[in-house]
């Protein structure tokens, strides 16, 4: 009898591409459906995980774009725009819907105890503090008009989903990023609600972007992440570590037929090299939350072996790399796992 999978290659068996390794040594090859340039000019966004790949582009010799650099303070997020970490889809679809105009751009403001306002949507965002309302305003729609930039001119638009759980406004139906309570503003009850997003929901908010995407950017290509992260905390009244494992199962599912119902979409697995089972069990730090430095890199050098692999000579495996070039990159991972997840605020 003829065994099918007698001549499969190395990476579909487990037993030679799993066992005995570590994660460092772990190579997960993709087929890609698109190579990247150095001329390409990438956009990125969603959860604090995705920050790791806005520093590392550059190092991978690729172009970041990174349109309010200069009006970005220290110690904010790190993204195409300053639009703070986007966690769930169903945001992903409202900002895009807010910077073309198709919904009402409500969300107001909120008061903190200090007597500034801030904006619901981007909250942690020290530098959007104002005395006013009018302040908000005037910085969302100089915000938004960046947002079309990104939209219009990226061919690649780098997004990772983050999280499953969040609130929403009764009245508005705004998704916002953080409770208001967890920045120890007052509200009530009645203006926020919980919401766990279903797959169903979230493959339904991300078609609705590509498809609303397609109108402004019809050349616009996608590669969508996972984040590694488990979740900070949970509002449902269970574990978090089934809250975790409930948010990223929806969130794979979703990316997975998100990436067959749309040929611009593609999917890289750095999800899966961060948890999937390995010997040395070094995937996060202390906290069992912030993944290791190295990793990172050894994430991001494998994303460039994936991408770039058909338009360079050589491609660049982490082994290849100057111990110069690791100890910058790995230097500023470091950095990055200390803040800029609006999440670690809810303990």
């Amino acid at each position: 009898m003829h065994n099918p999978y007698a001549k499969r290659a190395d990476y579909t068996v487990w037993s030679r591409a799993v066992s005995g390794k570590t994660r460092l040594q772990m190579q997960v090859p993709t087929k890609p459906r698109f190579t990247i340039t150095p001329l390409h000019k990438i956009a990125t966004a969603g959860s604090c995980f995705a920050q790791y790949l806005s520093l590392a582009l550059p190092d991978l010799g690729m172009s970041f774009m990174d349109y309010e650099k200069d009006r970005r303070a220290p110690g904010e997020p790190i993204f195409s725009a300053r639009y703070g970490n986007i966690y769930t889809a169903r945001q992903l679809l409202q900002l895009f819907e807010f910077a073309y105009g198709l919904r009402e751009n409500e969300g107001g403001s909120w008061v903190d105890q200090q007597g500034m306002h801030r904006d619901p949507l981007r909250p942690t965002l020290e530098s959007l503090r104002g005395d006013s309302r009018d302040f908000i305003v005037r910085e969302r729609e100089l915000h938004l008009a960046t947002v079309r930039r990104v939209f219009e001119e990226a061919e690649i638009f780098i997004f990772t989903l983050g999280l499953t759980e969040g609130w929403v406004g009764k009245s508005s139906g705004v998704v916002i990023p953080v409770h208001p309570g967890v920045l120890r503003i007052r509200t009530t009850d009645e203006e926020y609600r919980d919401c766990n997003f279903s797959v169903d929901e979230t493959v339904s908010d991300l078609s609705r972007f590509l498809e609303s995407i397609k109108k402004v950017n019809p050349y616009l290509r996608m590669i969508l992440t996972v984040s590694p992260v488990p979740l900070a905390a949970t509002f449902k009244d269970r574990h978090v570590l089934v809250s975790t494992t409930y948010s990223k199962s929806v969130l794979r599912v979703a990316a997975e037929q998100i990436v067959m119902n749309f040929s611009n979409v593609d999917y890289f697995p750095s999800y899966e090299i961060v948890t999937g089972p390995s010997i040395d069990g070094s995937a996060f730090g202390d906290d069992l939350r912030k993944v290791q430095p190295e990793l990172v890199s050894h994430i991001m050098t494998q994303f460039a072996d994936n991408y770039r692999q058909l338009v360079v000579s050589e491609p660049i495996h982490v082994d290849n790399c100057s111990d110069k070039v690791r100890k910058r990159e790995q230097a500023k991972f470091e950095a990055l796992s200390e803040a800029i997840c609006d999440d670690d605020l809810l303990e």
